[in-house]
């Protein structure tokens, strides 16, 4: 929870500092362009009188600076937009390369491994049965659960462009929980009082599930598992 919290402050920060430099930007440049205006209004006497302005007569300018105020007011506006579109595609690059370490870390894809090959089928407490026998399966569920249930996080929060990140997982999250799935589902079952138990891991594998469904509604929907040498 605390690494979600310190790259949701980061992310925060991040758009702060970047709107403020954009709005500081905008306003100098506006500034810069008003007093231009002027000087070539008050100066260039061709100018004024080509405009039929009278010296001192500022009046007749106001819809050219109203326009002009306008105009800068929408390049401000296209400037903020760049700068939060960078911040996202920043911020977004860092979670992406932060879940990749996650998942294709070592012990991630072991404990993946261990879990396609040695959880057996049955019914959901058969499965939740065996994996409560063996402590080194029980920390491999849990491992790989955790997991699930922050990318899962992330994606209900739209900290990540959430289909994209779908549709990336999909493969995995699909795929290891038809092993853990049942025993999950039997875990939830036997805790009435935590309707919101991996909550966020239920919602990323439904719609994993029905990305998937959406994308490849030909292929074939039998997972096989292969035993290891």
């Amino acid at each position: 929870m605390r690494h979600r919290i310190d790259r949701y402050t980061q992310f925060k920060r991040l758009v702060q500092r970047n709107l403020a430099k954009a709005t500081w930007m905008s306003v100098v440049v506006l500034v810069i362009t008003v007093v231009v205006a002027w000087a070539l209004v008050r100066f260039i006497p061709p100018l004024t009188n080509k405009l039929g302005v009278a010296e001192g007569d500022w009046s007749r300018l106001e819809p050219f600076f109203a326009l002009l105020t306008f105009a800068y007011a929408v390049a401000a506006g296209i400037v903020v937009l760049r700068e939060f579109a960078e911040s996202s595609d920043s911020r977004n690059l860092s979670i992406y390369q932060d879940i990749y370490e996650k998942i294709m870390s070592p012990e991630a894809i072991e404990a993946r491994r261990q879990i396609y090959t040695d959880v057996p089928d049955g019914t959901p407490k058969e499965v939740y049965d065996a994996i409560l026998q063996d402590k080194a399966m029980q920390d491999c569920v849990k491992k790989v659960l955790n997991q699930i249930d922050y990318f899962g996080f992330l994606v209900s929060q739209d900290w990540v462009t959430s289909d994209e990140m779908v549709g990336w997982l999909s493969p995995i999250v699909v795929k290891v929980w038809r092993k853990i799935g049942p025993a999950i589902e039997y875990e939830l079952s036997t805790r009435p009082e935590e309707p919101d138990y991996y909550r966020s891991a239920f919602d990323l594998v439904q719609r994993c599930e029905e990305w998937r469904d959406r994308k490849y509604p030909d292929r074939d929907k039998k997972i096989v598992f292969k035993k290891r040498m």
